[in-house]
């Protein structure tokens, strides 16, 4: 959706957002992140959530044709799912399906409208990977080859077995290879580049870059971008001013004495963008005083429009922060924070 007043928030997006958070609590839907796509139809968005304030299963929610009508929740699936979820659409299908953890393990939801099935009803599933979930993931063509595969990146209190990365050879077909990550995101340049965010002691090098050698079974080859970094929940990446970016941040239990044993004194929590040029990453630092759990970026007058994000539940940083950057590089604007 382009705004041609995007200082003007749009009504019905506003009240979008608003009654589905509304909805959402009321319906105490757990810990799997929400995930809006058109799951039932082209043109009308719909949101699948699970847990159901711990109670399992997931959830589909549609609305009556309009984003301020009348939602109505429809169970699609068993289970308990955690952190991230993607929507995920095999070549072919019309409707995408979903990626999520699921008991332990990495599990496709398979959206039974491509196939004249009944999208309000139990959804069959394809258990991708079996001795893990993944706590945060990206859906990416990592060996070019037309298919998305899955990043997978773990956390201190799910084990080191989930950093790997699965190839998709087909709709039924899996290729498991293991790697190290806890942020994971591949970069929009054309090459087989993985940028990685370390866990606290597992990968010494910190904020690097992989390229995989010609057997990608083989170890990769890491380059360090920032060997300081530690305890990083979520990294973005994409195309700014022409050139490769992963935007990084140390999460709010590195940056906060007392939560974990992830803080760290004499590391400096930031906020910062490292553009990709000429095989090096350059550095900009939007923050120095604390990071973000996670965030969204998008294109916003040639430059970047970043929200960040934090838990809530720590208490000392806001809910939220933005930054506004334009093409040449420089911070032009940083929010208010909300």
């Amino acid at each position: 959706m382009i705004d041609p007043n995007p200082t003007r928030p749009p009504a019905g997006i506003t009240n979008f957002f608003k009654g589905m958070k509304s909805f959402l609590k009321s319906e105490k839907t757990g810990s799997l992140e929400k995930v809006v796509d058109y799951f039932t139809s082209t043109t009308n968005p719909s949101v699948v959530n699970a847990n159901n304030g711990g109670s399992g299963g997931i959830y589909l929610y549609v609305n009556d044709g309009s984003l301020t009508g009348t939602w109505t929740r429809h169970q699609i699936g068993y289970g308990y799912c955690y952190e991230q979820a993607a929507a995920f659409k095999y070549p072919g299908d019309k409707y995408p399906g979903i990626i999520a953890s699921c008991d332990n393990r990495l599990v496709w939801f398979e959206n039974p409208a491509n196939s004249g099935g009944d999208p309000f009803s139990i959804w069959p599933t394809s258990v991708i990977y079996g001795n893990s979930g993944c706590h945060e993931f990206t859906l990416a063509d990592v060996d070019g080859d037309g298919k998305l595969d899955v990043v997978c990146s773990s956390a201190v209190s799910l084990g080191d077995m989930q950093n790997f990365i699965l190839y998709q050879n087909d709709r039924n077909s899996w290729s498991y290879v293991a790697g190290v990550s806890i942020g994971s995101g591949t970069l929009p340049n054309g090459q087989d580049y993985v940028v990685i965010a370390s866990n606290e002691g597992a990968w010494s090098d910190g904020l690097s870059f992989i390229t995989q050698k010609s057997d990608p079974t083989q170890p990769w080859n890491a380059t360090t971008i920032d060997s300081s970094y530690r305890a990083v929940h979520h990294l973005s990446v994409g195309t700014f001013d022409g050139s490769p970016y992963v935007l990084a941040a140390e999460q709010e239990q590195a940056c906060i004495a007392g939560i974990n044993d992830a803080y760290h004194a004499d590391i400096p929590c930031r906020v910062e963008i490292f553009k990709y040029k000429s095989g090096t990453f350059e550095p900009l630092v939007l923050l120095t005083t604390q990071g973000t759990h996670n965030q969204s970026v998008i294109p916003y007058h040639g430059g970047l429009l970043i929200v960040g994000a934090n838990h809530g539940i720590y208490g000392g940083y806001p809910a939220l922060q933005g930054w506004i950057v334009s093409p040449s590089g420089t911070v032009a604007k940083s929010s208010g924070q909300h």
